[in-house]
């Protein structure tokens, strides 16, 4: 139930986090998670460990130091509280903070990956991480530790090398990546039938350099589409019903999530829930008053993530992605007066209808390869 990953792809360091804790827990809690909605103990089958609370697993100790952490969150929090107290985040080093692992009792109970700047160079280093014995095109340094490392290792295999149309830099193109696999990640734990014991993530943060520093990727708004093939040809639900952007304020993660049904006119919808969902590092206690003064992220992003979640006619259920720059071209989706008293949505139809027309490709040459399942082009 839980996922670090980082990498250096083409050249460019990523980190990679999930946000969800589990623990033995017996309670009768809920818990509502960004992506699946509300959770509660008739959700969960029987098992030893449980969903509890979230937290961040990608730590921002400085512009200099970033650290992701899977094991023991007891552990997780006094590693990063000493590295913080003896100032080792403005002034890092491989040696300075494996001796503050070791005297914390790490080896064991936490596993961690992270990336630091030394001079101008950014370094990558893992502590007690085990090995990885494949190799994937493209990735040049590659670790995971925590339940989820195999689902995060078969959809690295089918990462595409080209991502987007245009030339990239190598950051755009480790940034790309990183969307992919969280994207393809996250569309699993929405289309999966699976019990809650065998689901993690809930969200996932992507770390990486911006000029000399270490920095958090945010601005894009994922959209969640449905597609669903009858009788051979396929539908798209004319509307999204999930769609969600992820922002900060100070050191907190806000994912904000807008959920959408079918309204009472045909081919129309309506907004049922506009939640803020709020993520501390783990070294800090969560509060309501954490958010004074936080000012709620538009949906009207320039740059738009579209997760089109298929199923055939056989069932089997699948999922891909497009990316698109919205800055001169109308997007997919307006949100109107988002904030006010009249909230509604604009769907851009010539989108939707190109947008069943790529499914139906999409599935077209999934099938003629024999290898249906998770797919991210634009």
């Amino acid at each position: 139930m839980t996922l670090i990953a980082g990498f250096l792809k083409d050249g460019c360091p990523i980190l990679m986090g999930d946000l969800l804790l589990s623990a033995r827990d017996d309670s009768n809690t809920e818990i509502v998670f960004p992506t699946i909605g509300k959770i509660s103990n008739e959700h969960l089958s029987k098992g030893e460990y449980r969903p509890i609370s979230f937290c961040q697993k990608v730590n921002l100790l400085s512009p200099k130091l970033a650290v992701a952490w899977t094991g023991t969150k007891r552990h997780a929090e006094n590693f990063m509280r000493e590295v913080i107290a003896d100032n080792i985040h403005n002034n890092p080093s491989r040696d300075s903070l494996r001796k503050v692992f070791d005297r914390i009792g790490g080896p064991g109970n936490i596993s961690i990956i992270g990336i630091y700047r030394n001079g101008k160079e950014m370094c990558i280093f893992d502590f007690d991480v085990q090995p990885i014995e494949i190799s994937i095109p493209g990735f040049e340094w590659l670790k995971v530790a925590g339940s989820g490392s195999q689902a995060f290792l078969d959809v690295s295999r089918n990462l595409e090398s080209d991502l987007t149309s245009g030339q990239l830099n190598k950051l755009e193109r480790g940034i790309s990546a990183a969307v992919i696999l969280s994207t393809a990640l996250l569309s699993q734990e929405i289309v999966t039938i699976l019990t809650l014991q065998n689901l993690f993530g809930a969200g996932y943060e992507i770390l990486h350099p911006l000029g000399s520093d270490l920095v958090k990727f945010c601005g894009m708004t994922y959209l969640f589409w449905k597609a669903e093939q009858e009788h051979g040809n396929w539908k798209l639900l004319p509307f999204p019903f999930l769609s969600s952007n992820y922002s900060y304020y100070k050191d907190i993660l806000v994912i904000r999530c807008v959920r959408l049904s079918s309204g009472a006119v045909l081919g129309q919808c309506k907004i049922d829930s506009d939640e803020l969902h709020a993520f501390t590092p783990v070294y800090k206690s969560a509060s309501p008053d954490n958010l004074i003064g936080y000012t709620p992220t538009t949906l009207n992003s320039k740059r738009v993530c579209n997760i089109f979640l298929w199923k055939n006619c056989n069932g089997e259920t699948g999922a891909f992605a497009t990316y698109g720059h919205y800055a001169t071209e109308s997007p997919p989706v307006i949100w109107r007066n988002e904030f006010g008293a009249d909230e509604g949505i604009s769907i851009n139809m010539k989108f939707v209808q190109s947008s069943i027309l790529k499914v139906a490709s999409y599935f077209k040459s999934i099938k003629k390869s024999g290898s249906p399942g998770t797919d991210e082009r634009t």
